[in-house]
């Protein structure tokens, strides 16, 4: 019989901008792959900017439901407004990031630049 390992509790809502955002950069590297490549540019595109937009939603959702600070994971990860902040901003330069980059980025490997971007923000 195997001994069951105690597991740390795990505080889903506090980490969800990153897992937004390193979900929708699987998603974009998925993109690449499977989507047309005339479709490819908007589809990644729209992606990224809707997981940039989730990410900012869920942060502030978490700066307002955290008005005091707490160790979450096993007191690995801090849940506090100064990470909840910090998430607000990066996923808000994120999105102007996507908007910028849609018209000057063309040509090959574009849901991969996406992917690399969502990924970057999301670590």
């Amino acid at each position: 019989m195997i001994a069951s390992v105690p597991r740390p509790p795990v505080d889903w809502f506090a980490i969800s901008p990153s897992l937004i955002l390193l979900g929708v950069a699987g998603a974009c590297l998925l993109f690449a792959v499977l989507v047309p490549e005339n479709a490819r540019r908007m589809t990644s595109a729209a992606t990224a900017a809707g997981g940039f937009v989730g990410a900012f939603i869920a942060a502030v959702l978490l700066y307002d439901k955290t008005p005091v600070g707490t160790g979450v994971i096993a007191d690995t990860v801090r849940r506090d407004r100064y990470f909840a902040m910090a998430a607000i901003i990066l996923a808000g330069v994120g999105l102007v990031a996507v908007l910028v980059s849609y018209s000057e980025r063309e040509g090959g490997h574009v849901a991969e630049y996406y992917a690399l971007l969502a990924a970057s923000a999301g670590g």
